[in-house]
C-alpha cells in the first residue's frame, strides 16, 4: 500500500507493470498492464465495517439520500449472508469481491453529477406496487464528469433468480466477473452499460416489461443518454428478453447482439413485429443447453423477411461462451454500427 508502482519482467520476456491507486477510506485499485492488455482489481485494507460506514457517512450530504438506502440494505444483507442456508454460488465464490464492489459503487455514487465514472447502484419507485427497485449502471472512463451524451448498451437479465427476489439479494449483484469484462469493453469502445432487473417475473409477464421501461426511463432522467445509439445485448434467456422487448417497443434498440439466444414460440409467433435493425447472433455448435438449431431457424426466418442478420457459428464454448468471452464480438459489432 506504500508503493505507487513497480515493473517486473515475465518469463515470456514481457514487461508487466503494476500500478497501485489509493482512494479514500481504505479502497485500493491495482492495475496490471502487460503487452496490450490492462486488468484492474480493487482491494480494501483495514476493517470492512469501518470502511463501509465511513464511506457511507461521506455521502449523506448528497441531495438524494433516498438512493443511499440501497447501499445500506445491501451491506446488511452481506453481513448476514452466512446465516442463509442456500446462498447463490456466485455470492459464495466472490464473497470478498461482493464487499469491495459495494464500497466501489458507493464511492462512485454522486447525484450531483450527470456522468460519474464507474459502477453504481441506482434506485427508483415502481408504479407497479410502489416498491423501491434498483439496477446497475456503468459510466465509461471516456465520459467521466462529462455532459456529453453517451451511447448505451442495455444488458438484459437471465432467468435464474427465484420469482420476486429483491435485486439486492439476487444473483445479479454477484455476477462480478461478467461486470468486470463488460466494463473493459465499455471503456475501450465508449459505451455506458445499463443492467435492468425486470424482477424475475414469470416469462412474458406484462409486469416484467413495465418494470423494464420504468427503470429505463429512470436512466434517461439521471444520465445523458444518446437515444440514437441504444443497443440490446443478451445471452440465453436474456437474448429471448431482448427480442421480447423489441416486440413490445420496436424503435427502442438501433441494433442487437445475442449469444446462444433462447427462441420461444412467443417470439416466432410475433416475428413480424421485430424491427428492421441490424442483428448479430452468435451460437456454439456444441451448445447442449440451447441447441444451435434454435438460432439457425430464427436466422433463416429473419433473412426470409429481408432482415439484416449476421450469424456466427462457433466451434467451442458450449452454452457458457457468453461467460467465457462475454459478448466480445457482439460489442465490436455494435461499435461498428455506432461508427457508421
Amino acid at each position: 500500500s506504500k508503493v505507487d508502482s513497480f515493473t517486473v519482467k515475465s518469463e515470456l520476456d514481457s514487461t508487466v507493470v503494476f500500478k497501485n491507486k489509493r482512494f479514500e477510506n481504505g479502497l485500493y485499485q491495482i492495475d496490471v498492464e502487460f503487452d496490450k492488455y490492462k486488468l484492474c482489481q480493487n482491494f480494501i485494507i483495514g476493517d470492512y465495517d469501518s470502511i463501509f460506514k465511513e464511506s457511507f457517512c461521506t455521502k449523506t450530504n448528497l441531495k438524494n439520500t433516498f438512493e443511499l438506502k440501497a447501499y445500506q440494505t445491501r451491506y446488511q444483507y452481506i453481513n448476514g449472508f452466512k446465516l442463509k442456508l442456500k446462498p447463490y454460488k456466485s455470492e459464495h465464490n466472490h464473497w470478498d469481491r461482493n464487499k469491495i464492489m459495494l464500497v466501489e459503487c458507493l464511492k462512485n455514487f454522486n447525484t450531483s453529477k450527470k456522468n460519474n465514472h464507474g459502477f453504481t447502484i441506482r434506485s427508483y419507485v415502481s408504479n407497479i406496487d410502489s416498491s423501491t427497485q434498483q439496477y446497475y449502471f456503468y459510466v465509461p472512463k471516456k465520459f467521466d464528469n462529462s455532459r456529453q451524451k453517451m451511447p448505451l448498451v442495455v444488458i438484459l437479465p437471465y432467468d435464474i433468480s427465484p420469482p420476486l427476489v429483491p435485486f439486492l439479494e439476487s444473483f445479479y449483484m454477484s455476477n462480478i466477473n461478467q461486470y468486470s469484462i463488460d466494463s473493459r469493453f465499455a471503456d475501450s469502445l465508449g459505451f455506458a452499460l445499463f443492467y435492468p432487473f425486470m424482477r424475475s417475473f414469470e416469462k412474458q409477464s406484462e409486469k416484467s416489461f413495465i418494470d423494464f421501461f420504468e427503470s429505463y426511463n429512470d436512466v434517461k432522467k439521471k444520465y445523458n443518454i444518446d437515444s440514437n445509439y441504444v443497443y440490446g445485448v443478451g445471452g440465453c434467456g436474456a437474448g429471448r428478453r431482448v427480442l421480447e422487448v423489441l416486440i413490445k417497443k420496436p424503435n427502442l434498440f438501433k441494433g442487437v447482439a445475442l449469444v446462444g439466444p433462447l427462441i420461444t414460440p412467443y417470439i416466432k409467433k410475433n416475428i413480424l413485429k421485430l424491427p428492421y435493425i441490424p442483428y448479430y447472433i452468435q451460437h456454439s455448435r456444441v451448445d447442449k443447453v440451447v441447441p444451435i438449431e434454435s438460432s439457425i431457424s430464427i436466422v433463416q426466418e429473419l433473412k426470409d423477411l429481408r432482415h439484416n442478420v449476421i450469424f456466427e457459428k462457433t466451434e467451442v464454448g458450449g452454452h457458457s461462451i457468453q461467460f467465457e468471452d462475454n459478448f466480445r464480438n457482439g460489442f465490436v459489432f455494435l461499435n461498428n454500427l455506432k461508427l457508421e
